[in-house]
């Protein structure tokens, strides 16, 4: 009995051992499988979607505004918006136009069967906004601007929100305004008013609504004004390209001087009458929104007419607060406002294309090119004071590398 005991016992045990490494070997085998796998997960593999642009313009906007959601991604099959439930299929390229309700954060995936990619955007959404722009052109004098200075403010909801003050601020300028404070019509809308009747020809204002919201205004005038703060056909001379381009459009073409001339030409002739100076340092012909505005040109493309004029007829209107400008005649009005110039060169310069009497105004960085019988004014050239030694190469002065007159650039 005892023998059959004993051998009843060891095959419990034997059963015992058996099943709890049955138990150990499988426990095993599922941590080999987890193991195995490492972080990658379990599926296909190939390549993941991926944004290469998710952006949003613009950013800033008055509540009510359109903005417009545009991606750019690769190897994806669908892209979808979470926050407006819309998605897109088989669309690398593409953009989305919203209107947002309030300052948030939009999301953008990118779906293939391998995986997504997710992108974010921000946008700002205020209740003030100004409704012709930040920009402006005035004439000199007046509170008259090209586009009325208009403000619009909107409740949380939307609709207009109208019977409230807005605080009318100059951050920047030495001229007039109306009233430091406007109030919305029915309509939520408000108009600001500012006179030049100052020296100053640039301004920059600012409203602000509850002491939380505001919107700029940047306003410039016709003027010229020389010296190293000066202007001229509302272009500043601490102003870089993106800054001209705001207040005038896109030139009419990019013009470089030649493979080491250090200046490039933004040519407003035949729309603006004037074309502008930008800084080159590199020499290689190529210009940026950040590049440097050191001079200004001003002419009349209307008077005298060359053969080749026919398209160009735009003409300079700006005056300094001496009533100097484009068709002033030097000994009568030039030189009774400004004195003697210094150096002046009075002979007349036998151009090819147009003889002129040059005149220079150094200390005040001013130049005038005249006609030689009457003395009429048809060209200025104002310019920051630089140092003249940068402005060198080989041995051209920058002061006579080129003029534009009448639809052409001469020596």
């Amino acid at each position: 009995m005892d023998v059959i005991k004993t051998k009843r016992l060891a095959n419990k045990q034997e059963d015992v051992i058996k099943r709890t490494m049955t138990a150990l070997l499988f426990i095993f085998a599922i941590f080999l499988l987890f193991t195995s796998c490492g972080n990658e997960p379990v599926g296909p593999k190939g390549t993941l979607p991926k944004f290469n642009s998710f952006t949003i313009s613009p950013s800033d906007i008055t509540i009510t505004e359109n903005a417009v959601i545009s991606w750019d991604v690769s190897n994806a099959d669908s892209i979808y918006i979470r926050d407006f439930n819309v998605t897109f299929a088989n669309l690398a390229k593409g953009s989305y136009t919203c209107i947002p309700t309030k300052t948030t954060t939009y999301t953008g995936i990118a779906y293939n069967k391998y995986g997504i990619d997710s992108a974010k955007i921000d946008v700002t959404v205020k209740r003030l906004g100004a409704k012709n722009g930040k920009y402006y052109k005035a004439i000199m004098g007046t509170d008259s601007t090209e586009k009325l200075l208009e403000l619009t403010l909107f409740g949380s909801d939307g609709l207009p929100f109208s019977d409230t003050l807005i605080s009318i601020a100059i951050i920047e300028g030495d001229g007039t305004l109306l009233s430091d404070t406007v109030r919305t019509d029915l309509f939520g809308k408000a108009l600001i008013s500012y006179t030049f009747d100052g020296l100053l020809g640039h301004a920059h204002l600012r409203a602000t609504f509850n002491n939380m919201e505001s919107v700029d205004f940047f306003v410039r005038a016709n003027t010229l004004i020389y010296g190293n703060s000066g202007q001229a056909q509302y272009v500043l001379f601490d102003d870089r390209l993106g800054d001209i381009k705001n207040f005038n459009g896109e030139p009419n073409s990019i013009d470089v001087l030649g493979d080491d001339v250090i200046i490039v030409i933004a040519n407003y002739e035949a729309t603006l009458g004037m074309v502008i100076l930008i800084y080159d340092p590199d020499t290689d012909g190529i210009v940026t929104d950040s590049s440097h505005v050191f001079g200004v040109i001003v002419v009349d493309s209307v008077f005298p007419q060359p053969p080749d004029s026919s398209t160009f007829s735009a003409r300079y209107e700006g005056k300094t607060s001496d009533s100097v400008g484009i068709g002033s005649f030097f000994w009568r009005d030039i030189f009774v406002q400004m004195g003697d110039p210094f150096p002046i060169f009075s002979a007349v310069v036998d151009d090819p294309i147009l003889p002129y009497i040059k005149i220079n105004y150094d200390t005040r960085k001013f130049e005038f090119l005249c006609e030689p019988i009457d003395t009429a004014v048809f060209q200025i050239y104002l310019r920051e004071d630089l140092d003249s030694s940068l402005f060198l190469s080989g041995s051209l002065d920058y002061q006579n590398i080129i003029y534009p007159a009448l639809g052409r650039y001469f020596k």
